[in-house]
């Protein structure tokens, strides 16, 4: 906090360890991040509340113990044309560019 008493912006900032344009930042306004104003809420519909409710939710309660990866790896070979063994990627490619 003395820094800033004796120093400029740009140099207390180097001296405590954060970038210029932070310490503007800070100058512009000094409240804290807690006192700032809120987000605001989704502003438009969930594109995947339809998949989540009639797909994947009736999954999850069939098997409870089953893990996020075999859940979701059963999904997508049902419905993405995945192919088996590819590690997750689509239609079997080896991710590692043309060749």
């Amino acid at each position: 906090m003395n820094l800033r008493r004796n120093h400029s912006p740009a140099i207390a900032a180097a001296k405590a360890g954060f970038s210029t344009s932070a310490a503007y930042r800070f100058e512009k306004d000094p409240r804290l991040p807690t006192q700032k104003q809120a987000p605001r809420e989704r502003r438009r519909a969930d594109p995947f509340v339809d998949v989540w409710e009639n797909d994947v939710l009736p999954m999850l309660k069939a098997a409870p113990d089953c893990g996020r990866s075999p859940c979701s790896r059963n999904y997508a070979v049902g419905t993405r044309n995945w192919a088996p063994g590819s590690g997750g990627r689509l239609n079997g490619g080896s991710g590692r560019g043309a060749r």
